[in-house]
């Protein structure tokens, strides 16, 4: 978990193990924090793409065993270069370069990872009335940032000088900052995505590695990943996970979760299955849960040590060709009320 007010100065905490907050363990200042957080230092895209398999895809991280690719770029302002000439009459010529370097500069440093071509989509300058700037100079940055789609391939430019939004309905009179309006940094953020989406082209869109999956089996009217279709006692959902037929309710006992509690160590081992197609799904996130009820849970993270440690071990191709097995140990000291549930827990944007 990232303290959410100490992720600024290129700073971020995330968290290592358990704890009850406490003035001792606040991140960057008690005595005792770096007992159960670590930190990171990022400044920039590339110190967090830098570290990625390590920081982010490690055992027991959020990204575990997956790798990334760069699926384009996104740029709003200019502001400096309204500021003068030569800079305003200059700006789509430097901003065709920049695109350039930028692809240049990624593809280099990330080869195949698809920043050599990626889309690039920005939004035109729109600050200090929109439409109605008096700015000779602000004008011409927009119109630069209108016409670099002429100049490098696979860039979109959207106006959103239409989204300007006055201080009488704003927080603030900063229009610099768009008057911090709520309303205008939403919708410029809207229509970059959509121009990247219409980039895109041929990319899989979100969602459609499950939808292909429940595409094969046409009796399976209702996709919603959280209901059990079949009534077998798994979800849609973890049956995409566990290699499951989301309409037949019979296989579903040999394919859940199972528990082994024969280990000599005493620690209770959740074992399941997890298909390639979904753990490299960026839109599929899957968790093995624990708690002392059933109404509280936790996610099982790879920390800890000796008799007191969760460990998670995956065994590439355990259950068969393109099936992971999963085992998840957790003492019984996690809990103090004498129980221990444990959960395989799916979540899929579509």
């Amino acid at each position: 978990m990232d303290d959410p007010e100490r992720c600024d100065n290129g700073v971020e905490y995330q968290c290592t193990a358990n704890h009850t907050a406490s003035a001792l363990t606040e991140p960057g200042i008690g005595a005792d924090w770096r007992t159960v957080w670590t930190i990171f230092s990022i400044y920039n895209a590339a110190d967090v793409l830098d570290g990625f398999a390590a920081d982010y895809a490690g055992v027991g991280k959020p990204f575990q065993g997956r790798d990334f690719q760069i699926a384009g770029f996104v740029w709003w302002q200019g502001y400096g270069d309204q500021g003068g000439e030569p800079a305003a009459t200059l700006y789509r010529a430097n901003m065709a370069r920049f695109i350039q370097q930028i692809r240049i500069y990624y593809e280099g440093r990330y080869p195949g990872k698809g920043a050599g071509n990626a889309p690039f989509v920005l939004a035109t300058l729109a600050t200090d009335g929109g439409w109605n700037n008096p700015s000779l100079t602000s004008a011409k940055v927009s119109q630069g940032q209108l016409d670099v789609v002429n100049d490098v391939p696979n860039v979109k430019a959207i106006e959103a000088r239409g989204f300007w939004r006055d201080a009488s309905i704003s927080p603030t009179t900063q229009g610099f900052h768009y008057n911090w309006n709520a309303e205008t940094y939403m919708l410029v953020g809207d229509a970059l995505g959509r121009a990247m989406i219409d980039l895109q082209g041929s990319v899989t869109p979100p969602g459609s590695a499950f939808t292909t999956w429940a595409n094969g089996f046409p009796s399976l009217t209702t996709r919603t990943p959280s209901l059990d279709f079949d009534g077998g006692s798994l979800d849609t959902g973890i049956e995409w996970v566990v290699g499951g037929n989301p309409t037949i309710g019979s296989d579903d006992a040999g394919l859940a979760p199972t528990i082994d509690r024969s280990n000599p160590d005493g620690k209770l081992r959740f074992i399941f299955r997890r298909t390639s197609a979904a753990i490299n799904d960026t839109n599929t996130t899957i968790a093995a849960q624990y708690g002392s009820n059933l109404t509280g849970w936790t996610n099982a993270v790879h920390q800890g040590t000796g008799s007191t440690q969760i460990t998670i071990t995956e065994e590439t191709n355990g259950f068969g060709a393109g099936i992971d097995r999963v085992t998840v140990a957790l003492p019984a000291t996690l809990v103090g009320s004498g129980k221990l549930f444990v959960r395989l827990n799916v979540a899929v944007a579509e």
